[in-house]
This record gives structure tokens, sequence and C-alpha cells, in this order.
């Protein structure tokens, strides 16, 4: 009896500390994050833009800002949705002590998030920085979007999330865009060519003929190979992806991006689909530099250049990434690959 008088005293004095009203554990939460069709995220700097994250009606995840559209990374997009706002949690209303400090913070730092059905509003937060300990995170609920709202700002965590969730509320469009280079699958290609620039030789196409994929040499040549080696390896080009996150730092650099497109890629992959759209991705060598790891290879040759990571160009765009070598060397194939037995 002791024990449910304490905790029920300890609840109301927890919803009401410094007179913040009623505020409920999941006042932040999503109930519906499946029905969540636009993620609208607004500064409150005005130098920085607006981010926009939308599903089309077949289902895929755009990001766009003022400037630039792409498609969306939806594991990113479902972290968000299923994982964070799903389970956000208050822990405690923000107390009269810390509240002028952490309101000024908020005005300069936080981000507006906005959550959409269709055409209708479901949830406004404002997403701050993160608590003293870095393990919770301030946020705001205004009345815009939501049943009611707080007269001050709480610590919100997520049970489970080791740390604070502020990076979920970036605007940085280049964090939320897509990783894949590359997303073709084997039933949409009508043709590929593999281009190696130091030896010709090794070059390829395949090719669908009358429904069927055939291999020729860089001469046009039909060669004669194991059919199920050419689909295995034509089902390798979903999904083929750069390093996440923020954009190279070579493109900041416009001396070292001007000579890097002076050259030339030593290896190139060139997929035309079904629909006549065509994607190419072109790969250069990255110099070795101080912050490479090894100087040598496992051998113990010197490196002329870096062999765990390359730069990865895709056609018709002047973004340079980082690709690495761990997701492309089965797809860096060479005609003798398939020759062999």
């Amino acid at each position: 009896m002791i024990l449910t008088i304490a905790v029920a005293v300890g609840i109301f004095l927890w919803r009401n500390l410094n007179h913040t009203g009623q505020v409920e554990l999941k006042d932040f939460a999503l109930k519906n994050p499946k029905s969540i069709t636009k993620i609208f995220y607004a500064p409150n700097n005005a130098s920085i833009p607006y981010l926009e994250m939308e599903k089309d009606a077949n289902g895929i995840w755009w990001v766009k800002n003022k400037k630039t559209r792409y498609k969306a990374d939806t594991a990113s997009i479902h972290d968000l949705l299923y994982y964070i706002m799903e389970n956000l949690q208050v822990k405690n209303p923000v107390n009269d002590a810390a509240l002028e400090a952490i309101n000024r913070e908020m005005a300069l730092q936080a981000v507006k998030a906005q959550f959409y059905s269709g055409t209708t509003l479901v949830k406004t937060i404002y997403a701050g920085g993160p608590t003293y300990d870095q393990y919770g995170t301030y946020m705001y609920l205004p009345k815009e979007g939501n049943d009611k709202k707080h007269d001050r700002p709480c610590v919100v965590i997520v049970p489970g999330h080791n740390g604070f969730v502020t990076p979920y509320f970036n605007t940085d469009i280049n964090n939320w865009r897509t990783p894949a280079l590359l997303d073709i699958k084997s039933n949409e290609i009508q043709s590929l060519h593999i281009k190696w620039t130091e030896n010709r030789t090794e070059s390829f196409f395949i090719e669908k003929i009358d429904g069927e994929f055939v291999l020729k040499n860089e001469s046009g040549r039909q060669m004669n190979v194991n059919r199920n080696r050419v689909l295995s390896y034509l089902d390798m080009f979903t999904w083929v992806t750069r390093e996440g996150g923020e954009i190279a730092g070579i493109n900041n650099n416009k001396e070292s991006k001007s000579a890097l497109f002076a050259s030339k890629p030593f290896f190139t992959i060139d997929i035309l689909d079904n629909k006549g759209k065509r994607s190419v991705l072109n790969l250069y060598y990255r110099p070795i530099t101080e912050e490479t790891y090894s100087q040598e290879s496992k051998t113990g040759e010197l490196k002329t250049h870096e062999i765990e990571t390359y730069w990865g160009v895709l056609g018709g765009t002047d973004e340079i990434w980082v690709v690495q070598d761990a997701i492309l060397k089965n797809r860096m194939r060479k005609l003798s690959d398939f020759m062999s037995k």
C-alpha cells in the first residue's frame, strides 16, 4: 500500500514538475509510423536549407531540398520512423534552473520535424541537441500537429538506444540519399559493357538477344561460356553501394577534382536497361596519402595507389564518391574469368 502511494505521488510530482502541466511518456512518439508518407525538416537557421522526404505512389522514398532531388536511403528512413519516432519516451521535463539555457539553445539549433500522412499533419516536434551525459535529447512539443503542447522542452530517450538521437534529424541531404550507385535487377538489363582501360582484351559485353544473354569480347565476337556464370554475374548489379555519409572531401578541392576528371577511369561499368536508360559507373585509383593504412600490399609490395578503396563517379554527374573494393571486387570481372574452367 505504501509503495503504491509513493509511486502515485512520484508520478504526480513528475507530471507537474515546475508547472509543466500534464506530460505523458509517449507524447513525442508516432502512433502509426506505417501511415507516414512525407517528412519535413526545417532548421532554425535560415542559411541552412529545408529537407523533405516523400514516398511516391510506387512506395519509393525520395529526398529533396530547394536545389536537388535524389532517391532516398529507405533503410535510414525506416530507422527514423520505426526505431526512433515510434519509441520516443519522455524522461523528464527540463527544470526551472536549466530552462532559460535550454530554450536559448533550442532556438538556435533545434530542427522542426513534421510528419504527414497524405496531406494530413500528424506530428510536429522540435529536436535539439544532446543532454550533458549524451544519453538523452532535448525536444519540444508544440501545438501544431499535436493533440496538446508542452510549455517547456523535455529530455527524451529511446529505450535501449545508447545515446542521443539528434543525428536522425540532420538536414544534410547527402546523409539521406541512397548509397546505391547502381541498382538494376538482372531481368531489367538489356546490355552490360565492362571496360578495362589498361587491358582492353579483358573487356567484354553481355547482351540480351532473343531473350537470351550472350557474352562477347571487345571485338564483338560471341564467346562460348557457361550460361550460369553469365546469369550469376548479372545478378550482382542490384544494390552496388558507395560509402555512406557526407560527400567525399575531394569534391571541395577544385584542383584535385579537375585532375581526376582529366584522367581516364581504369574500370567502367556501362549498363543499358530494357527501357533504354543507361547507367555508367567509372572507377579511378585513389592516390596514396599520409592517411593510407599501409604503404605495402599484403604480399609486401609498395602500393602505387589505394587498393582497399577507389573513387567512383556516376556518368552524367560530377560527384566523386568513395567505393570499397570489398563491394566491387566480385563485380570487377575480366573476360578471362568467364573462359576459365
